[in-house]
C-alpha cells in the first residue's frame, strides 16, 4: 500500500519529508564522495591499500547505490525525484577525478623526452592500469546497476575500468601522445639502424594504444582503433 504525502504545503514551501530527503541526498554524495576520494588518491599513489581499506570503500559504494534507489529498474527510477541525478553526480566526480590526476601526470612527463619519456610512461601506464582495476571493483555494484541501466540510453557512460582508459587517452595523451609517439618512432629507427634498443618500451607503448581504444557500438569505434591510426602502426610492429 503506497502512503501518499503533500511534497509541497499550501503556501508553496516543501514538506518537512521532501527537506530531509534533500538534506540526506546532498550529504550521502558529498560524504561519500569525500572518504572515496581519499581512498581513489591513495589508490593512483600506488599505496598500499589493505584489505579492510578496500572493503570500505566497496561497502561505501554499495551502500551509495542501494540507499538511493540506484539499484531499481529503470522505469521504477524514474519515478523516484532525483535518483539518477545522484548516480550522475558520483560517476561525474570519479571522471572529473581521473581528469585532475592525469593532468598532472602529463605535466611531469613534459619534462622528459626520449628514452626516459619512454620509460617515465611505461611505469605511469602499468601502475595506472593497476589502479584503475581496483577502482572498477570498488565501483562494481555501480557498474552493475547504474552504469548498465544508463548505457541503454546515453552513449557518454563506460563502466569504470573503459572510462579510465578512455580519460588516458582524452587527458593525458591529448597532451603528451605526440611526445610518446615520436619518441617510440625514432627509438624503432634505431634499431632498424642496427642498434640495440629496449623493446619493451616498444611493446608497452603499443599495448597501451590497443588498450585505450574503449568500444563504442554506437559510433562502430573497436578497440584497436586508436593504435589503427597511430604512427607506431605503421612500423607493423
Amino acid at each position: 500500500m503506497l502512503l501518499a504525502y503533500s511534497t509541497v504545503g499550501g503556501n508553496g514551501e516543501m514538506s518537512f519529508l521532501q527537506q530531509q530527503t534533500r538534506l540526506t541526498e546532498r550529504l550521502g554524495v558529498d560524504r561519500t564522495w569525500d572518504t572515496l576520494r581519499q581512498g581513489l588518491a591513495d589508490i593512483y599513489k600506488s599505496n598500499t591499500l589493505g584489505q579492510g581499506r578496500y572493503m570500505e570503500l566497496y561497502n561505501l559504494v554499495y551502500q551509495y547505490c542501494t540507499s538511493n534507489n540506484l539499484t531499481l529498474p529503470l522505469h521504477s527510477r524514474s519515478l523516484l525525484s532525483g535518483c539518477e541525478l545522484l548516480g550522475e553526480q558520483l560517476y561525474t566526480r570519479l571522471r572529473d577525478f581521473l581528469r585532475d590526476f592525469l593532468h598532472r601526470m602529463a605535466a611531469t612527463g613534459l619534462e622528459s623526452q626520449d628514452e626516459a619519456l619512454l620509460q617515465y610512461y611505461k611505469v605511469a601506464w602499468n601502475n595506472y592500469i593497476f589502479s584503475s582495476a581496483v577502482t572498477h571493483h570498488i565501483f562494481l555494484y555501480m557498474n552493475r546497476h547504474w552504469i548498465r541501466r544508463v548505457r541503454e540510453d546515453k552513449n557518454d557512460v563506460y563502466e569504470v575500468y573503459s572510462l579510465a582508459m578512455l580519460m588516458w587517452r582524452d587527458s593525458l595523451l591529448v597532451e603528451l601522445g605526440s611526445r610518446v609517439t615520436e619518441a617510440v618512432v625514432r627509438l624503432i629507427t634505431r634499431e632498424r639502424d642496427g642498434d640495440p634498443i629496449n623493446t619493451q618500451l616498444v611493446s608497452c607503448i603499443k599495448q597501451s594504444y590497443i588498450d585505450m581504444g574503449v568500444e563504442n557500438r554506437r559510433l562502430r569505434c573497436g578497440r584497436l582503433d586508436y593504435y589503427r591510426y597511430s604512427d607506431v602502426a605503421k612500423f607493423q610492429l
